[in-house]
């Protein structure tokens, strides 16, 4: 997202319309990752209620893949 647009509740929005769209498709989980120290992305998923799972930290994928990486966190939210 552009810098300029930060802040405005859009990704909210669409988000919202997205979940709504996989609620009236009969989904009953959505699920989404996001790079550890995003902590912006990672409020906005907290505020519309997903749930952080799983995370894997920097070592797993220097370890796995030999790759420098923050890592990630899995957050899942159930539609029902």
């Amino acid at each position: 997202m552009l810098p300029e647009a930060r802040g405005r509740g859009l990704g909210k929005v669409l988000l919202r319309a997205l979940l709504e769209e996989g609620r009236s498709q009969q989904h009953s989980r959505a699920g989404i990752m996001v790079i550890n120290g995003n902590d912006i992305a990672r409020r906005t998923y907290e505020s519309i209620g997903f749930k952080p799972y799983q995370t894997f930290h920097a070592d797993y994928f220097i370890e796995q893949f030999n790759l420098e990486f923050p890592g990630i966190t899995r957050f899942g939210l159930c539609l029902n």
